[in-house]
């Protein structure tokens, strides 16, 4: 048996399930990964072919986990540390395993993402499916179909069941919602680039579409809606200077007004509205809106900052020294769910001072500038990354970190072209 043939065959599927599986079956990507990296190994150890070449945003990846590490100096709580870096261990190694097989992702890397799309496609119709199960209710007087939750009504999407909490099954619903606009972005980009002439793949990529819109706005992530504005007018310009036929440039204006007028009124969206119109509610802890809840916890993030500017707490004593200032200004919610910074800018800051800060920073933005608009995936990838961290510390979670890490690595080894970007062979 040809076991160097065999590994890599494995390979190939274990890429395309890992891809599939994202949005699925999150709590069993740890071990589908170890299984990933043992076939990988096996198939070098018997090509006697080991060779490693990193580009640079890997290389910041692997710096940033590093700093990581560092912070054991200064963390006190160590237990705490440890489990940081467990979860933050995809920023190592992805990074790696693609740079000791950069040939293999730059031969499958459409396939890859294709897989992911239709991971995502499968998990929004699941979704979608289990809200319309959870709805339908056969009592003794017949069939009824309720789609609000009682249990979550007073909340901000009415608690209804093809809303935000109760429509994301998989994962936590603003998670979900960054997957589905990635996933969107590359569907476009494979139907203009015409990447696949299977007439079955063209079929799903455009019903992708209109299903990838509709899960955005059921979502109703605050934070992802707006990132999906965004690049929703940055496509619609790019259409209106295509186009010279004045009726044509009209729709992509109505169109573009219908999208942010419809974003706005998200029900999603009150808790801000109220906020503007009421500031005076930012001064009652008692408050369990999400809009208002963050005001609270970002300030309290800032001022550990201060306390701690230049080499932050730690990256085991982060939830410590929040809770702290939780406890001082009586934030009754964040307290009580002992929430994290929620914006990953301020969560590293807090971990590991100012040097982790620019190194974050320094990630997101040293691949845009190496790609500048040769990668169009790796762009719109490091926007809605770069967006969603003021929001959410996404690389706290598993979903976030290995989304994050994987992606990261994986576009950042090829440009539109298909060429490889310059790497530091070792």
């Amino acid at each position: 048996m040809n076991w160097i043939l065999f590994f890599s065959r494995a390979n190939r599927y274990l890429s395309f399930i890992f891809a599939f599986s994202l949005s699925l079956f999150v709590k069993a990507l740890p071990i589908l990964i170890a299984v990933w990296i043992l076939s990988f190994a096996m198939q070098r150890i018997l090509s006697r072919k080991i060779q490693l070449r990193i580009t640079p945003s890997q290389g910041m990846s692997i710096g940033l986990y590093l700093l990581y590490v560092l912070g054991l100096f200064w963390s006190i709580d160590t237990k705490a540390f440890l489990f940081a870096l467990e979860v933050k261990l995809s920023l190592l190694v992805f990074p790696l395993m693609i740079g000791y097989n950069s040939e293999f992702f730059k031969e499958n890397k459409n396939h890859i993402l294709l897989f992911f799309i239709l991971g995502i496609m499968v998990s929004s119709l699941a979704s979608l499916s289990l809200s319309i199960w959870n709805s339908t209710f056969f009592l003794a007087d017949g069939l009824h179909f309720h789609t609000i939750d009682p249990e979550f009504a007073k909340w901000a999407y009415g608690g209804s069941r093809f809303r935000y909490l109760g429509l994301s099954h998989f994962l936590h619903p603003t998670y979900f919602s960054f997957y589905v606009l990635f996933a969107f972005v590359n569907s476009l980009v494979f139907l203009k680039r015409r990447t696949f002439s299977q007439k079955y793949v063209l079929i799903s990529l455009k019903a992708s579409i209109p299903l990838f819109v509709l899960m955005i706005y059921l979502l109703s992530s605050k934070a992802v809606l707006i990132s999906a504005v965004f690049i929703f007018m940055m496509l619609s310009f790019l259409l209106y200077q295509r186009y010279t036929n004045k009726l044509i440039k009209g729709f992509i204006l109505i169109f573009i007004l219908s999208i942010i007028i419809g974003t706005l009124n998200n029900p999603r969206f009150k808790s801000i509205k109220r906020a503007f119109n009421h500031p005076e509610l930012l001064a009652d802890t008692s408050k369990g809106d999400s809009f208002i809840s963050r005001i609270h916890i970002w300030k309290a993030g800032i001022e550990v900052i201060e306390d701690h500017f230049l080499f932050g707490v730690g990256p085991g004593d982060t939830n410590k020294a929040l809770i702290e200032k939780y406890k001082y200004y009586h934030y009754k919610d964040p307290l009580f769910l002992k929430s994290n910074a929620h914006n990953q800018y301020i969560e590293t800051w807090i971990d590991l001072g100012l040097v982790g800060f620019v190194a974050l920073v320094l990630v997101l933005f040293i691949p845009l500038l190496i790609a500048k608009k040769r990668n169009i995936l790796l762009m719109v990838f490091l926007f809605i990354m770069g967006f969603n961290f003021l929001f959410e510390s996404i690389l706290n979670t598993q979903a976030g970190v290995v989304f994050f890490g994987f992606f990261y690595s994986l576009l950042s080894i090829v440009d539109v072209n298909e060429n490889e970007v310059q790497s530091l062979p070792i």
